[in-house]
């Protein structure tokens, strides 16, 4: 065994799983970095989604459903490793792309806007996360995909902050829309 207690065997496995993608193309170092992220190695996932990242800054490609997918990969890299600030910047970029494309209204988008306002309710920043969870609510809405256990969550999330800031009638109305949900 090495000095982390894995036999050759072991290491010679997570070897193999850490590059399960040749870094060929964008969506390989996606698939690679998201891959990275699931197996508790978020700084070689960031390393990955950066790559991938500057592979579309060459080819004029940030700004598109790809260059949001880097993005989110970049993001739930840095809350991987405790960079709240980091990952932050990386889900605003993501609704930013996904906003001038035209493609908010997507996975991505949805997923950009619910980690930003968990973030920044993490950090205290109740108006900031008021204002990306509503968001995610009408993205939610729009989808079709508000009315389910999830949609249910982030409009406790909003009930909860609106309550904090004072505003009771909304918090009793997101609270009363949760639990018809449940």
């Amino acid at each position: 065994p090495n000095s982390a207690g894995m036999s050759l065997e072991q290491l010679a496995m997570e070897n193999l799983r850490l590059n399960l993608f040749s870094p060929d193309s964008v969506q390989d170092l996606i698939h690679a970095g998201c891959s990275k992220i699931q197996m508790g190695h978020p700084k070689g996932a960031l390393d990955d989604f950066v790559k991938g990242q500057a592979m579309l800054d060459a080819d004029g490609g940030v700004e598109s459903t790809v260059g949001a997918s880097v993005m989110v990969g970049i993001g739930s890299a840095r809350l991987a490793m405790a960079d709240h600030e980091g990952a932050a910047e990386a889900y605003a970029e993501v609704c930013r792309i996904c906003l001038a494309v035209g493609a908010l209204e997507c996975a991505d988008g949805l997923s950009a806007l619910t980690a930003l306002g968990n973030i920044r309710h993490m950090q205290g920043c109740s108006p900031e996360a008021l204002e990306a969870w509503c968001e995610a609510r009408c993205v939610r809405e729009a989808m079709g995909l508000l009315e389910c256990p999830a949609g249910a969550s982030l409009l406790t999330n909003i009930g909860i902050v609106r309550r904090m800031t004072g505003d009771l009638e909304g918090a009793t109305a997101a609270y009363e829309e949760a639990r018809r949900l449940h």
